[in-house]
């Protein structure tokens, strides 16, 4: 029996950070663990746990939103959460916060609205952006080691941008099917940006090397994916999970 199911909890996530393992669950708020064995529940400061938006782990700071609160940050591993407001707003969702490697955090509010802070969340500046790059609603957000965005929204479109002029290159997948299209599960590993897209009639894992989509001779729709470290995949269909060596 897994963490989840022992304790009642219908929903959870895991990140690590320094010698210890964090998960937020769906309406039980945040744990942390040092050994995998005994969990405890670190939501001091947070006013409504219930159901989280983002979570973002790093050695010296940690940030998650809720669905009814907002965003939080700690700065000591979780002991103590700290509201933060965006715009004086004290209960917006945001999603798909990241920080750019000059230090800066950036994230999306529920409108696609685009936010930046140049002191760690103390103050945030809304950023205007075109919409064609968050076309309808934001699927994804990431940004690489070089300070490059990548945006995966909806009309099946990831745009990659300059984080200095907030203007940069779109690729789009739109085929008319009456469904809803969208890129989503943006990750990268030696320099190869990996999505997916979702909707439309060749749904499936992209790329960057041509982006075009991988031919993995798997022919079941895919609902998320584990990119390894080797270039090997684990995806997770609707059926099951399944393993890509690339042979």
């Amino acid at each position: 029996m897994s963490f989840a199911e022992d304790n009642g909890l219908d929903g959870w996530d895991i990140s690590d950070t320094m010698s210890t393992s964090e998960a937020y669950t769906k309406d039980d708020g945040i744990y942390y663990t040092e050994d995998y064995v005994t969990w405890n529940q670190i939501n001091s400061g947070i006013l409504d746990h219930r159901d989280p938006m983002t979570f973002f782990v790093e050695d010296t700071c940690l940030f998650i939103s809720f669905y009814f609160d907002g965003l939080y940050r700690s700065t000591d591993n979780g002991l103590f959460w700290s509201k933060l407001l965006i715009d004086g707003k004290s209960d917006d969702r945001y999603v798909f916060i990241n920080r750019h490697p000059n230090g800066d955090l950036y994230l999306f509010d529920k409108w696609d609205n685009f936010w930046h802070s140049t002191d760690n969340g103390d103050n945030w500046d809304r950023i205007p952006l075109d919409y064609k790059y968050t076309n309808y609603e934001v699927e994804d957000f990431i940004i690489d080691k070089e300070g490059t965005l990548y945006i995966g929204a909806g009309d099946a479109t990831i745009s990659i941008l300059s984080s200095e002029t907030y203007q940069g290159t779109i690729y789009t997948y739109y085929e008319w099917n009456s469904s809803s299209q969208h890129v989503e599960d943006i990750k990268i590993l030696d320099d190869i940006v990996y999505y997916t897209v979702n909707g439309n009639p060749e749904p499936g894992i992209y790329s960057s090397q041509n982006w075009h989509r991988l031919e993995l001779g798997f022919d079941n729709q895919i609902y998320t994916y584990h990119l390894k470290t080797d270039g090997t995949f684990l995806i997770a269909s609707y059926d099951g999970v399944y393993y890509y060596n690339g042979q």
